[in-house]
């Protein structure tokens, strides 16, 4: 009986635990993996990629904006097929759905527009990403070419 009655109480406190885990307060916890931005010469336009995470798969938050002094403009960009011609778009939000979005080469990507100096692989820039609930996050990413 009592080994009947410490395993209700265990699954209990399991389920309470995982319900808690997606409640709002920990819907700030981004984590950002594989951060790496394209070599680029001054002047000229750069992308951004990653993957997202939220530390609860049924989590939600939202990209609004992305920053960086290393350039004069930054915009979130996706790719769409117009008429069989793939074409970059701005976006103005980006919704992380089930805890995790992916930016890659020929989708989601942050754009680093007009840049301010030359990125040179193996060195490190910063970009600010601004989220709804998680606020401003600032991510050290290396420069170098993604893997396609």
């Amino acid at each position: 009986m009592k080994v009947k009655l410490l395993l209700t109480a265990f699954a209990l406190l399991t389920n309470f635990a995982a319900a808690e885990c997606c409640s709002e307060a920990t819907t700030k916890k981004i984590h950002i993996e594989h951060p790496l931005v394209r070599p680029a010469q001054k002047n000229k336009n750069t992308g951004a990629y990653m993957s997202i995470k939220l530390d609860c798969m049924k989590a939600t938050d939202t990209l609004l904006s992305a920053e960086s002094e290393i350039c004069t403009a930054v915009e979130i960009h996706d790719h769409i097929n117009d008429n069989g011609i793939m074409r970059m778009r701005p976006v103005k939000t980006v919704q992380i759905k089930n805890g995790e979005i992916k930016f890659v080469p020929g989708g989601l990507h942050v754009m680093l527009m007009g840049l301010k100096r030359d990125l040179v692989a193996g060195e490190t820039i910063k970009i600010r990403l601004n989220f709804e609930k998680a606020g401003a996050v600032d991510i050290d990413y290396q420069v170098g070419n993604p893997a396609v």
